[in-house]
């Protein structure tokens, strides 16, 4: 997996090296095998995770999360949202709530702390259902490209 990642970043920008990574980690397997991957590869990174307030597991997920970072030297940062006020506020779904609050904050971290990438972890699930939400929307051939 390593040298996939490595290959993945330097085809992108041979300089990423000397680039800092702001890493959206949920707690699941696929988001802490990314953060784990690139701090073996040396990089520049920190770690940011949203508590959304809707699932019992996530008091569990953030401590695991804070944990991992710790035992990895890595700076974490952490936020608490009220997901389902913010979703009846703005009259979305939960998880458009939920996506405009994890990536409003992920850009304000980025800005904030001079990071220069947010980068996420996907798996074939979220990428069939981000293609399924995009055909409904009704979007166009950049829309239906998915999670690129």
């Amino acid at each position: 997996m390593l040298p996939a990642i490595r290959e993945y970043f330097e085809s992108r920008d041979p300089e990423f090296r000397t680039k800092r990574y702001l890493i959206a980690v949920s707690g699941g397997r696929d988001s802490m095998a990314l953060l784990h991957a690139m701090h073996q590869l040396g990089l520049l990174i920190a770690s940011a995770h949203v508590h959304f307030g809707l699932r019992p597991e996530a008091d569990f997920e953030q401590d695991l999360v804070q944990s991992f970072s710790g035992q990895l030297s890595i700076e974490c940062f952490t936020t608490v949202f009220d997901t389902k006020q913010y979703a009846t506020f703005h009259k979305i779904s939960t998880q458009e709530a939920a996506r405009q609050l994890r990536y409003e904050w992920f850009t304000a971290l980025k800005e904030r702390h001079g990071f220069d990438h947010i980068v996420t972890a996907h798996h074939q699930e979220d990428l069939m259902e981000t293609w399924l939400i995009n055909a409904i929307r009704g979007s166009g051939w950049r829309g239906m490209m998915s999670i690129p």
